[in-house]
């Protein structure tokens, strides 16, 4: 059994449901990023809009800053990430829950759980 894949069409509905969802408080913003993470895996390579959605989802998905921080991720990334860069010891990760979604706060320097504002966020660069 072969694994469905989303046109740009499905894409859309299925963006616009996480952001709608997210909006609502009828979902976490944990599962909304997991959502977002699984139509990331699961767009259509071959349609070119499909494809477009889904290369502008991956860069957000694990987007850095400019100190190469990652501005969003699971407990379970953020502690990877830390854990191989010099960079980020002066980050606190041990509170993080692995398979909860944060966010990097950039002026404290440290993760927060991640906002349904983001989640919807994401979802508004990809339809631009």
């Amino acid at each position: 059994m072969s694994e469905k894949k989303y046109a740009a069409k499905e894409v859309e509905h299925r963006l616009n449901d996480v952001k709608k969802s997210a909006k609502e408080d009828t979902i976490t913003p944990t599962d909304g990023w997991n959502t977002l993470l699984n139509l990331a895996e699961t767009i259509d390579h071959s349609e070119s809009k499909a494809e477009d959605y889904r290369k502008t989802l991956v860069e957000l998905l694990s987007k850095k800053d400019s100190r190469g921080f990652l501005l969003y991720g699971t407990g379970k990334e953020v502690k990877q990430a830390v854990n191989d860069s010099k960079d980020y010891k002066d980050i606190d990760v041990d509170g993080l829950n692995d398979v909860d979604a944060y966010e990097l706060d950039e002026k404290k320097n440290e993760y927060k759980p991640l906002a349904k504002d983001s989640v919807e966020g994401v979802v508004d660069k990809v339809l631009k």
